[in-house]
């Protein structure tokens, strides 16, 4: 076991289950960290948006849907999903939406542990791979780009780039120094270009440069070194967390 805590969310329909589970987790996982609990579909939805949670502890039956529902309505969840039931019928298609394990109620203390820590395995597996990936675009943050202007091209380091911006079939780059570019060309495109130099799509409008993220707001805004603020959709939440986690 290792010193680091893992955040938890319970969706569960009866009190009582999210009692018992999280009793259970006290006494044999006591290194995860219950931060909130829903007993239905939408409330799932954002509550794990909000918290953004290492593992997901879901209840197949709940009070306005099943824990299926969820994860077709969060595609991009990034946490680890511990099904718990008194129903074994829907563990095939738990396991093709890459479900970690699946707890027939009750649960069995040893069998809970054991899905735990695979869902540790995972969480540090990810936070491995963002490690790569942040050296990596580190690397590529020394490159530069050609920015096409009247007179020619003004070659900008990736790093100089705050955010881009997208203005119909135009593309607005923001710079540290507070110069701007207006360039023919869609946001699309250059998210395309430069998504494994360290930029990332937060919303229909908004490429960001990660090095230059400051502060997350739990309204999901974004602010960055400049101070300016950037509205992040809600599907896009789940991947920028990952990409900012150290």
């Amino acid at each position: 076991m290792t010193d680091e805590r893992l955040t938890a969310v319970l969706v569960e329909d009866e009190l009582e289950g999210q009692e018992t589970l999280r009793s259970l987790l006290e006494c044999y996982c006591a290194d995860v960290e219950v931060t909130a609990t829903a007993t239905g579909v939408k409330e799932a939805c954002e509550v794990i948006t909000r918290e953004s949670p290492a593992i997901v502890f879901l209840d197949v039956q709940l009070e306005d849907g099943t824990g299926l529902d969820v994860l077709h309505a969060l595609p991009e969840l990034d946490a680890a999903v511990i099904f718990t039931t008194a129903w074994d019928r829907h563990a095939l298609e738990a396991m093709r939406l890459a479900a970690v394990d699946y707890l027939l109620k009750p649960i069995d203390p040893t069998l809970l542990e054991e899905a735990v820590e695979r869902a540790r395995q995972r969480h540090v597996d990810q936070r491995l791979r963002s490690f790569r990936v942040n050296l990596r675009e580190a690397e590529l943050q020394d490159r530069r780009i050609a920015l096409p202007i009247s007179s020619g091209y003004s070659f900008v380091q990736l790093s100089e780039i705050l955010r881009l911006s997208g203005e119909d079939n135009y593309t607005r780059f923001h710079l540290t120094d507070e110069r701007e570019y207006l360039v023919a060309r869609t946001l699309k495109e250059h998210e395309e270009m430069l998504a494994r130099s360290g930029f990332l799509r937060v919303h229909k409008s908004h490429v960001v440069n990660l090095r230059h993220v400051r502060e997350l707001h739990r309204e999901s805004r974004l602010v960055l070194s400049d101070g300016s603020s950037i509205e992040v959709a809600r599907r896009r939440r789940p991947e920028l967390l990952a990409r900012l986690s150290p």
